[in-house]
Parts: C-alpha cells; sequence; structure tokens
C-alpha cells in the first residue's frame, strides 16, 4: 500500500531542469517490489521502519530503519521488501539537470547508501510541501528544488573525511561504466567523461577496485548478458544486438572469454 502525491510533466515548465514525478509513503507490504532497468528518474528514499533489499547497477545492500538511500539516474534500480521484516519509507523521485548537477557537486556517486542519517524531517518536510501545493506545481519546483539541495547537502556531510579526490574520481567513473554496460563505450571515453587523463584514471581506477577500468567494463557487459540469458526468454543473437556487439559469434566468443563458457551453454547451466 502506497500514499503518493505526483505530477505530471507538462504541469512543470522547466521540466528538463527540475522535476519532482512522485512523492509519498510505501507502507509494509511482503510483496512490495521495483524493478527498473536504466531508471531515467533518482530514486531519494528514507527508511521509516523494517528492511528492505537494494541493488543499483551493480551493488548491493540492506537498508534498515533511520538509513536513506539515492539511486541516481541511468542503473538499473531493483528495490524490494524483507520478507520477514517489511520497510515503511517515505521517498521522492526526481529528474532533472539540476538534481544532476547536484548529485555531482555533492559528489554523491561515492556511495548509494547512508546508513543513520537524521534526514526524516527533511523527507516529511518535502512530502508536506507538496501536499500543500497539489495545483501550484511552480511552488513546488521552486520550493522543492531548495528542500533536495539540503537534503543532498546533508548526505555530504555524511561522507567519510577521508574520502580523496581518486576514490570519487574512481567511482564516477563506475558509475558510468554501469550506466553504459549496454553500449560499445572506450578507456578514453570513460577518462574523458570524469575528466581525467587516461593513464591517470587506470591508476585511479585499479588502487580502488583491483581491476582496470577496461576489464571492469567487459565484466559488466558480461554479468548483463547472464542477468539477460537466467531472466528473459531471448536468444543469443537477440542479446547481442541488445548489447550492441557486431554479431553474435562475436558476443559468443567474449562471453566464453570472461565466463568459461558459452551463453548457451550458461543458460543450459543455470536452468538444471
Amino acid at each position: 500500500m502506497e500514499y503518493t502525491v505526483g505530477f505530471l510533466p507538462s504541469q512543470f515548465p522547466n521540466r528538463e531542469r527540475f522535476y519532482v514525478e512522485m512523492t509519498g509513503i510505501t507502507y509494509p507490504d511482503v510483496n512490495y517490489h521495483i524493478a527498473r532497468e536504466h531508471s531515467a528518474r533518482y530514486c531519494l528514499e528514507y527508511v521509516i521502519q523494517g528492511k528492505g533489499h537494494v541493488q543499483c547497477g551493480q551493488t548491493f545492500f540492506q537498508p534498515k530503519a533511520g538509513d536513506v538511500y539515492l539511486l541516481p539516474a541511468g542503473l538499473r534500480h531493483n528495490y524490494r521488501s524483507d520478507p520477514k521484516d517489511p520497510y515503511q519509507k517515505i521517498w521522492v523521485n526526481l529528474m532533472g539537470s539540476l538534481v544532476d548537477s547536484l548529485y555531482q557537486q555533492y559528489n554523491l556517486g561515492y556511495r548509494y547508501h547512508y546508513p543513520d542519517c537524521d534526514a526524516y524531517p527533511l523527507f516529511r518536510a518535502f512530502l508536506s510541501m507538496c501536499e500543500d501545493n497539489r495545483k501550484q506545481p511552480t511552488t513546488v519546483a521552486a520550493k522543492g528544488a531548495l528542500m533536495i539541495h539540503e537534503i543532498f547537502e546533508q548526505l555530504s556531510d555524511d561522507i567519510p573525511s577521508g574520502i580523496t579526490n581518486d576514490i570519487l574520481y574512481a567511482r564516477q567513473a563506475k558509475e558510468y561504466i554501469e550506466q553504459h554496460a549496454e553500449e560499445p563505450i572506450t578507456v578514453p571515453q570513460i577518462a574523458e567523461h570524469v575528466g581525467l587523463s587516461t593513464s591517470q584514471l587506470n591508476r585511479v581506477f585499479q588502487a580502488e577496485y583491483g581491476v582496470t577500468p577496461h576489464k571492469f567494463y567487459v565484466e559488466s557487459r558480461m554479468n548483463l548478458a547472464c542477468l539477460l540469458l537466467r531472466n528473459t526468454a531471448l536468444q543469443v543473437k537477440e542479446i547481442a544486438e541488445q548489447l550492441q556487439f557486431s554479431d553474435e559469434h562475436y558476443f559468443s566468443a567474449s562471453f566464453k572469454r570472461v565466463m568459461g563458457i558459452t551463453p548457451k551453454q550458461y543458460r543450459m547451466q543455470v536452468a538444471m
């Protein structure tokens, strides 16, 4: 069961900059489950009680009461209630270039999960503001942008003081790779996105994750291929096309090089 306050894109004249799609409260429900591939929205949520299970890109965590999590746009969002202790949460779904900018400026790509974050009053105030201005979306846009700024600022204060610029660059590169795992991208493209040279990116990424960005990218694509092989009825050729490989044979060879077996063998193995 959910209580929601939502707005249509047409109600926000400058929606490309800032748009509140929806906000509300989700009440405990053991069957609650949301899954989005390459989400178009940021999901910002505070857990009031209970527990949940969340996947963002290739990162998994289990938020509990008092925790906040922020799932950025462009990644896979998959979250559900804990079956034994389903969570109640207050949340907001956001879009727009202003949200992108604040997310980058506050270096929130460092992590998605903020344990024991005293942000409930800010979430409650945001929901109340939207309730009071259902018919005045321009007010929601103006006040909402300031309130999201305040929430993001509080989340940034929760980032450990020992986090260096190198770690932040590595995390930004990892997030970019996860966002573009379905596409053919190069290490120079990743380096340009985070503002480093290729050699600098290789150094900071390997220091943080123990692998090169190229290897992480290849493994991310194969993990996505495994997900499609397990959870869909798509043919191998169709998966190759979705991941933008030049042809099925090149995809199968790449898959075997990483996984040790062909896509067809993998599908048969997980079906047993």
